[in-house]
């Protein structure tokens, strides 16, 4: 009589649990993978959204500072939270800060997911010089993730004389 010799089918213990410590390794690197990923593009849609925001904001401020006469407020050669002029064509334009939102004649400007945090003017008037108007901005806002994001900006308009 003749002994077959067996065959082995299936796995050991010790290849399966190697093979399930592999197979988990992947799977960690992939959740962390697309987790990178979608954080990456909410923080860079974030920053895109106060780019937007700080752009709008800059551009309100040279149209404010277009065709001005006179500068009440700042006074020259100081600086103020306030810019408060009159243009050419008579039109008044006050731009004041409170709580965060950015107005202009008492009409909010600023978006309500960002917050102004800080606006400052400079009336520079030398004597004999270019008469002038530096604006500062400084925004910020929260991420999801609840990280704060901040940008500043500022321009310079010559006052037309």
């Amino acid at each position: 009589m003749k002994h077959r010799a067996r065959t082995r089918t299936g796995f050991t213990l010790i290849e399966t649990l190697l093979y399930i410590a592999l197979f988990g390794i992947v799977i960690v690197g992939i959740v962390a993978s697309a987790y990178v990923f979608f954080e990456t593009g909410d923080r860079n849609q974030t920053k895109a959204m106060l780019q937007a925001e700080t752009d709008f904001l800059i551009g309100k401020i040279d149209n404010a500072l277009d065709g001005a006469q006179t500068i009440a407020t700042p006074a020259p050669n100081t600086n103020a939270s306030m810019l408060d002029l009159t243009k050419y064509d008579g039109t008044n334009v006050t731009i004041t800060l409170s709580g965060g939102t950015l107005a202009k004649n008492g009409i909010a400007l600023s978006n309500d997911n960002i917050a102004v945090t800080g606006i400052t003017f400079i009336h520079s008037a030398p004597a004999g010089g270019q008469e002038s108007v530096e604006a500062g901005i400084a925004l910020t806002t929260r991420m999801s993730n609840g990280m704060f994001l901040t940008r500043t900006a500022s321009t310079t308009r010559s006052i037309r004389k």
